[in-house]
């Protein structure tokens, strides 16, 4: 049985499981910016440079503590402590320009994305590609609030939105063939 809906602006289609989970998935989708910047938040917060991003803060707070304390109140003394918080939040990362910027380049990405996912593959779809990938190009998942990401590299990553899921029952669905054909 096919279901169509109209989510958040994404055409979608999906042809919900059986108990069995034999029936392929098929969802159709446009990529946004915000999933891509949600998807370099979720890498980035993964990632060792998150941690280091955090000690690096504590580094300029001591150090911005230590100025004042010792040279007194000046401008640049206590510039160290917005820098601190800035760094503390990764606003002072140029990541999210360059994705922005990527992501408008990139006319791949305004392609309408189709995509059936079945436990033996998955058959990727737009108007310039037309692929078969098998389960084991991906190495892993990682889930988040509004996405998935099959990663098959370092920073590499397939990108599927929950938002073209019809349901939490479709999401599960997705959520247990993943888990069956790649693991956590």
């Amino acid at each position: 049985m096919v279901v169509i809906a109209t989510l958040k602006g994404c055409d979608c289609y999906t042809n919900k499981m059986s108990e069995a989970q034999s029936a392929p998935i098929s969802i159709i989708f446009t990529n946004e910016l915000k999933d891509h910047l949600e998807a370099q938040r979720v890498l980035y917060s993964k990632g060792v440079l998150a941690k280091l991003d955090k000690v690096v803060a504590f580094l300029l707070f001591g150090f911005g503590v230590y100025c004042v304390v010792f040279v007194g109140l000046h401008w640049w003394t206590i510039i160290w402590f917005p820098l601190a918080v800035a760094e503390w939040f990764d606003l002072l990362s140029l990541s999210q320009w360059r994705t922005k910027i990527e992501f408008r380049r990139n006319p791949k990405f305004r392609e309408e994305y189709h995509l059936t996912f079945s436990l033996q593959n998955i058959h990727f779809k737009t108007a310039s590609l037309d692929s078969t990938l098998q389960w084991t190009h991906y190495e892993r998942v990682i889930e988040s609030p509004d996405l998935f990401l099959l990663m098959y590299g370092k920073g590499l990553y397939t990108l599927i939105p929950k938002r073209c899921f019809k349901s939490n029952e479709e999401i599960n669905a997705f959520r247990a063939l993943v888990s069956q054909t790649i693991g956590t």
